[in-house]
């Protein structure tokens, strides 16, 4: 998720208000510490698929 994040050139608190999930959550991801679960983890998911898609499908 780092990865997907500099391409964009977010810091972590940037992606995580950008897309509505917690920085904590994308720290852990980040860090490997645990795996996001249910909702958390789909949006992850698909942000680093099309991170332009899904941030043109939630500025609407």
């Amino acid at each position: 998720m780092a990865a997907v994040r500099n391409q964009l050139g977010y810091t972590q608190e940037q992606f995580a208000r950008r897309f509505g999930i917690s920085v904590a959550t994308l720290c852990h991801r980040e860090r490997g510490n645990r795996r996001p679960q249910g909702p958390a983890l789909v949006l992850l998911n698909l942000i680093a698929r099309d991170p332009q898609g899904v941030a043109r499908l939630l500025a609407n």
